[in-house]
């Protein structure tokens, strides 16, 4: 397989949505919130009502919010050597609420990878963009993508708290990414195991 397509979410591969959403809670409800707190992918789920719930909804719709989230580690350079191995397409759920989240977040990509609007999918589907491997953080994306490409690599990207969805393959690195694109490219076909 020589044209492999990897499809890249944003938030939690490439971008530490999570840190930006812990200090926008902390300053906004006097909190003193860590990393390791968020049990879910859903960073409202640690807050115990719904108007907290409510007020930091609306502050991540907020103009600045996207523009603002630090790229996590190793991403920029895994990105870089993907970008020469395979088609990269980024798949990004833009925030409901916000004016500015979609243009934004393509700012973003360009200024933290070198990326072009055409590289950019914004869905909120995502499991209806079609790829050879998607490697996302959410597991609810990851079972809807692989129930319907259950021939590609549906990965879900290792994080804190996700650690309780089993069932999946997970992937821990980007030399995890960029082997499994090597073997597709060379026609092998890996099978990185389920977590049970």
């Amino acid at each position: 397989m020589d044209d492999v397509v990897l499809l890249l979410d944003v938030d939690g591969p490439l971008g530490d949505f999570h840190s930006e959403a812990r200090d926008v809670a902390n300053k906004l409800f006097k909190l003193n919130l860590t990393i390791d707190d968020f049990a879910t992918w859903d960073v409202t789920d640690i807050l115990p009502t719904q108007e907290m719930k409510d007020k930091m909804n609306a502050a991540i719709a907020e103009p600045g919010f996207a523009s603002r989230i630090l790229p996590t580690p190793e991403s920029i350079e895994a990105v870089r050597e993907l970008k020469k191995i395979c088609e990269v397409v980024f798949v990004t759920s833009p925030h409901p609420h916000s004016p500015t989240w979609m243009r934004e977040r393509q700012d973003w990509l360009r200024k933290h990878y070198n990326v072009n609007h055409d590289e950019i999918v914004h869905a909120f589907k995502k499991h209806h963009v079609i790829g050879d491997i998607l490697v996302d953080d959410r597991p609810k994306t990851i079972a809807k993508w692989e129930t319907k490409h259950s021939q590609a690599h549906a990965l879900l990207w290792d994080m804190p708290y996700n650690r309780a969805d089993l069932g999946f393959r997970r992937i821990r690195s980007w030399r995890e990414v960029i082997w499994l694109v090597e073997c597709l490219r060379e026609n092998l076909c890996p099978l990185i195991p389920r977590e049970v």
